[in-house]
């Protein structure tokens, strides 16, 4: 496979609101708590607003001229009690249901890492549901580590 990582530009927007629709299907599975597809608005907006912040990179991952794979990283002010002044944030990583577990995942990371790296970030933290096996054998995979626990009760 000629996989090809490249940052999205506004041209890529419509292919980008598919992934996040995937995103989302693949999540509403987990949990009725997600928001689906159908009740977001004004993506569009969105997505371009974060192509155009400084702080955050959205990479996404080609096989010819379809997207496979999608990510979003950011920089932003640490918690509080960090001591760090910047951390980096991953908000969003999918790959296409066809071609997980054949190195995409690995390869969109990796270039999401130098971009961090380039930013002089030593920190990096993401939040993933806890039921989703795949994405935490991901991560740990990928030397991620549980160091907080996030919970939530229903009412």
């Amino acid at each position: 496979m000629n996989i090809k990582i490249k940052k999205a530009t506004s041209r890529d927007i419509l292919g980008i609101i598919e992934m996040i629709e995937q995103i989302c299907d693949y999540h509403c599975n987990f949990d009725k708590y997600y928001k689906p597809f159908a009740k977001y608005d004004n993506l569009e907006k969105e997505v371009l607003g974060s192509l155009e912040d400084k702080n955050t990179i959205v990479l996404l991952a080609k096989l010819d001229k379809k997207i496979i794979g999608y990510c979003v990283g950011g920089v932003d002010s640490a918690p509080n009690y960090a001591p760090k002044i910047k951390i980096g944030y991953i908000y969003t990583v999918i790959i296409s249901d066809k071609y997980r577990g054949r190195g995409v995942g690995k390869k969109i990371l990796d270039e999401l890492m130098k971009w961090f790296e380039d930013k002089k970030i030593k920190n990096i933290e993401l939040e993933v549901d806890a039921r989703n096996k795949l994405g935490i054998d991901f991560w740990k995979n990928n030397n991620f580590f549980t160091y907080r626990l996030k919970m939530r009760r229903d009412l």
